[in-house]
């Protein structure tokens, strides 16, 4: 499967799968990127993970940590481990842990989310 990070617009994740049942927010300042939210079809069971499809059958693993080289300010990411990638999504959440948490409990709750 091909990642388009960077290259895909919001709209267009919605031309190709429809109209999510929910999203999950990870960079307010990339709110209409592919890398900037986590669409979620509850109804389908999957999500759309940096422009890409994800069944929700495949996530291992969700988890999220500072990856800031020390002494400089706080960078978190959110990781998802799959089952279908080698490399697990590594997705930008932003400054604040507090904020990568929420993150994590959103996609938490939708993996157990059923239809």
């Amino acid at each position: 499967m091909e990642k388009n990070i960077n290259t895909q617009t919001l709209d267009e994740l919605i031309a190709r799968y429809g109209d999510p049942d929910d999203f999950v927010l990870l960079d307010a300042t990339r709110g209409n990127e592919a890398v900037g939210v986590l669409l979620v079809y509850d109804s389908d069971e999957f999500f759309v993970i940096d422009g890409e499809k994800v069944m929700k059958s495949e996530v291992e693993d969700v988890t999220f940590y500072n990856n800031a080289i020390p002494y400089l300010p706080n960078e978190y990411d959110v990781v998802i481990k799959t089952k279908g990638h080698q490399d697990p999504f590594r997705l930008h959440v932003g400054n604040d842990g507090n904020w990568a948490m929420q993150v994590v409990e959103q996609i938490m709750y939708h993996l157990r989310k059923k239809a």
